[in-house]
Parts: structure tokens; C-alpha cells; sequence
């Protein structure tokens, strides 16, 4: 279907006067032309109807597609409704009955199922009312009778969207709200209105929460048994997003860690609720959820999102271990590491090779030595989100000496034998590799291919230093005294001259 605002070459929010300067315009041309064919024919159309306000309108509207449809049938049928002066006096029943003035014989009973069309009826008032208070605010300066309108559009549209999903989209929602009506329809609800103390008090949550956010989270504290009155008030009066705290609730108690201590532990923090719904649903995918990722989580506040999504990554990445969820979590919480980690997949720098590598830690003579390459395996992730080249260049060197150390030691003891050499002058040509591109980061760098290089002495195949590794100085990590930093100065330069040797 030929858009007609592109048929005469005007923006969608053209005026009268633009739409018929370009209709002249055209047929002008065409006229000249001599051309009455199919494309005139089409620009008379697009004219006719955009020239007049109603067609427009409808035509404007079946722009937006199959989803709007509804929008477009009612505004051909000319659906009638009428605002409700104090909507917050009426339950969401009763609502629905004034807003479409039905007759009494057609109200809607409170704890039946609507029938779905008044869904797609109130879908469309909300739409009126947008636009309508859009017109409104195009205004420089509101009279009285106009600010009691918007006010008035702003509190229906509010019911409508309680409404809306309340009666037509979540059961379990509409359950807690026929509760408040003294319905209850099983022996669950009747458990709840008991356990919370009474109906009364959930009357008066939802005078705060007209769309009951807290419902998920109060049947996941009744399944943890933690459902009393002084919890509900708890949860209820929270000042954090309600429907993150709920969701938050739900995942702790799928992951069987819903307990006292965690639910007070979150409102302790009920203002991260939204980071850490996002952080927890994603470490959730990979089945991270436990307590002691969800103390990590919490106490990253702000971040959590960030983390879990990071977290998440560096699972289904296969280079997830103690040293990376760590830096993630304890090092650069803010980074937002998924970002480049996600370019790196989708350019093709993961193989299911590299993390099988990577996540082989050998015999345990060599855990100090792979210990020490997923240090700079980590290092990489640091320097990723300041400079994506190098942080790249330092992981993949880490890859590297990850796959042919496991590939030399998965070879038979004689083959081992016989390879010693040349796997030694091959690690620590590989080891050096990077040395010139990574000399922005001479200091760090230095310090982490030396604590790996004496870490290769502990496996007898290269004599470094060895009073270093045998004396427990083979590692420096930031917090050595600053003697030792001198000592790996020295080891690295005689790696080098070692390296250049063989």
C-alpha cells in the first residue's frame, strides 16, 4: 500500500496548507505532462483523503497496523464514553459500567471475567485521552476550567491502566483485587486474607497500588511462609519499585533462598529494586541465583543490572570463574563489560576451543600457573571498555597460553618428554608476544607476565628465578609490599633475555 504522505512528498504532521500547495504542485506537472494514468489517480486519492480532516484521521490510524485496529473500528462506529469525575471512588466493575454508560442488565459483576472487548474499548478511551491531553499541553498557559480537565483525563487514564490489567491481563492480580471485594475464589486467597490480617489491610494497599504490584511478591513470602501482617506492612509500605521487589521475591524463592534475613536484606536496598530485578533475571538464565550471588548482586546497588547481565555473559561466554565474576563484580561494577563482550561474540572472538582452555585448570601443579594466565585473562576484561584493542589483544594472548599449555599436558609422558623444549621456547614466545602492544600498560603488564613466568618454573621446565616461586614471591598482586615490585622487575627482565636466548 502507497503511503499518501510520500505520494505527494509532505510529513506525516503536514498542514491543510502544505498538503494542498503539494497536491497543486503535482498536478500541475502532470498536467503539463498530459499524464491522467495510474499515478494521477493515486495522487488525486491521497489528496481526497488527506484534505479531509476525518478521512485523514482514519487513514493516520491505519497506519499503525494490525494492532491498531480496534482503535480504527471504533472510530468509524463513533464509540460513545464518558469520564468519571472521581474515578478512584468506584471499583474497577463499576468503572467500566459508567465509563460506557451500560445499562443495568449489562453491568459488569464483580468477580466474573469481562468479556475481552471491553479491553480493546478502554485501550482506545486511553488512547482519546492521550491525545487529548497532548492538545492540552500545547497550550502556554492553562485556564481553570482547562487544568480540571487534564486533571481529571490524568486520573482516568491512571484507573484505566489498573483496569486494564487487573480485569483482562493477570489472574492472579484480579484474584488479590476480588479479595478486596470480599470475593474469594479458592482456599488460597482465604489462606492470604488471613495470613496478611485481614482484607482490610490490602484494601488500603491498593488504595496506594491501584495495580496491586505487590501481589507477586506476597504469594512468594506465603510459599516461603513468611507471610504474616507485620511482612505484608513491610512490603506494602515499601518505597522501592514494587513490582521489582515482587519479582525479586519470586526469583529468590524459585532458587530456594527466600528466607527473613534475604527479604530484609532487600528492603535494606528497596531503592536498586529495578537493578537488581534486572541483575537476578538474568543471572537466572544460567542458574546463578544462589545466596552467595545474591549478596554479590545486592551490595553492587546501583550496578546490579549492569553485573548480572555481565555475569550472565561471561557463562554463557565460557569464561566464567572466581577471577572473572569478581572483577566484574568487585573491580569495574559500572563498566557496563557486556557491552564490548557482546561486540566480541558477534565478531567471532569466542570458540567453544578457547573457553574449553580456558576453563581447564590442569593437575594441580599447575593451578598457581593457570591461576596466573586468567590473570591476565582478567586484566584483558579491565582494560576492554577503556581500550577494546588492547583489553582484546590481552585476552586472546591468555587463550593462547591456556590451549598449549592444555594440549601439552594431555600428551602421553613420553610425549611430554620429548616436546619439553620446544613447548618451552613456544610458551615463552607466545608469553612475550604482546609485550610491544600492551607497553601502555608496561607497569601491570610486566608485573602479570612475570608472576607467570615464575609461575612456569614451578612446573620444572623453565629455571627462573626459582628463589622467588620457592620463597612464596611468585605472585604480586596489588596490595605486595613495594619490594617485591622490584623483584618482578627483575624476573622480567630476565624472562626476556631468556626468551631471546632459545
Amino acid at each position: 500500500m502507497t503511503n499518501f504522505y510520500v505520494c505527494l512528498d509532505v510529513t506525516s504532521d503536514a498542514s491543510q496548507a502544505t498538503i494542498k500547495n503539494a497536491y497543486q504542485r503535482l498536478l500541475m506537472r502532470h498536467q503539463q505532462n498530459d499524464d491522467t494514468g495510474c499515478e494521477f489517480e493515486l495522487i488525486q486519492e491521497a489528496y481526497d483523503t488527506l484534505s479531509d480532516p476525518k478521512k485523514r484521521r482514519l487513514y493516520d490510524i491505519s497506519l499503525w497496523g494490525s494492532d491498531a485496529a480496534h482503535y480504527l473500528r471504533f472510530e468509524r462506529e463513533g464509540l460513545r464514553f464518558a469520564l468519571i469525575t472521581n474515578p478512584q471512588k468506584c471499583n474497577y466493575y463499576d468503572y467500566v459500567s459508567a465509563v460506557f454508560r451500560l445499562p443495568e442488565q449489562e453491568k459488569l459483576i464483580p468477580g466474573t471475567n469481562p468479556p475481552r472487548i471491553f479491553w480493546e474499548k478502554l485501550d482506545y478511551v486511553a488512547f482519546r485521552l492521550y491525545e487529548r491531553e497532548n492538545y492540552l499541553k500545547r497550550f502556554p498557559k492553562l485556564n481553570a476550567k482547562q487544568k480540571n480537565e487534564l486533571e481529571i483525563i490524568n486520573l482516568n487514564t491512571e484507573l484505566i491502566i489498573a483496569v486494564s490489567l487487573i480485569l483482562f491481563n493477570s489472574p492472579r492480580r484480579k484474584q488479590f483485587y476480588d479479595l478486596s471485594l470480599g470475593i474469594i475464589h479458592n482456599s488460597e486467597m482465604a489462606e492470604i486474607e488471613n495470613r496478611i490480617g485481614g482484607r482490610e489491610n490490602l484494601i488500603k494497599h491498593i488504595e496506594r497500588d491501584p495495580e496491586i504490584d505487590i501481589a507477586i511478591g506476597v504469594l512468594a513470602l506465603q510459599k516461603a511462609n513468611l507471610l504474616n501482617p507485620e511482612n505484608f506492612l513491610k512490603l506494602s509500605q515499601s518505597k522501592g519499585k514494587l513490582i521489582s521487589i515482587s519479582l525479586v521475591l519470586q526469583d529468590l524463592h524459585q532458587a530456594g533462598i527466600l528466607t527473613q534475613a534475604n527479604f530484609e536484606l532487600l528492603l535494606q536496598h528497596e531503592k536498586n529494586a529495578l537493578d537488581y530485578e534486572i541483575g537476578l533475571s538474568r543471572m537466572g538464565r544460567v542458574g546463578l541465583v544462589n545466596q552467595k550471588f545474591y549478596e554479590v548482586l545486592v551490595h553492587t546497588n546501583q550496578f546490579a543490572g549492569e553485573v548480572g547481565t555481565a555475569l550472565e555473559d561471561l557463562s554463557v561466554l565460557g569464561i566464567f570463574n572466581e577471577l572473572t565474576w569478581q572483577v566484574i563484580a568487585y573491580k569495574i561494577p559500572g563498566a557496563g563489560i557486556w557491552e564490548p563482550l557482546r561486540q566480541m561474540q558477534e565478531e567471532g572472538f569466542f570458540t567453544k576451543e578457547d573457553s574449553e582452555a580456558f576453563m581447564w585448570s590442569g593437575p594441580e601443579e599447575l593451578h598457581l600457573l593457570t591461576h596466573a594466565i586468567d590473570e591476565m585473562f582478567t586484566h584483558g576484561l579491565v582494560v576492554l571498555n577503556s581500550d577494546y584493542e588492547k583489553g582484546k589483544e590481552a585476552m586472546a594472548l591468555a587463550f593462547s597460553l591456556k590451549k598449549e599449555l592444555k594440549a601439552f599436558f594431555e600428551l602421553e609422558p613420553h610425549e611430554r618428554e620429548a616436546g619439553k623444549k620446544q613447548f618451552k621456547d613456544s610458551f615463552l614466545k607466545t608469553l612475550h608476544s604482546k609485550d610491544e602492544i600492551m607497553s601502555s600498560h608496561r607497569t601491570r603488564w610486566k608485573m602479570i607476565i612475570a608472576n607467570i613466568a615464575i609461575a612456569f618454573t614451578g612446573i620444572g621446565l623453565f629455571a627462573l628465578g626459582i628463589h622467588y616461586f620457592r620463597s612464596g614471591h611468585a605472585f604480586f598482586a596489588k596490595t605486595k609490599r613495594q619490594e617485591y615490585m622490584d623483584n618482578v622487575e627483575n624476573a622480567y627482565e630476565s624472562t626476556i633475555k631468556g626468551a631471546s636466548q632459545h
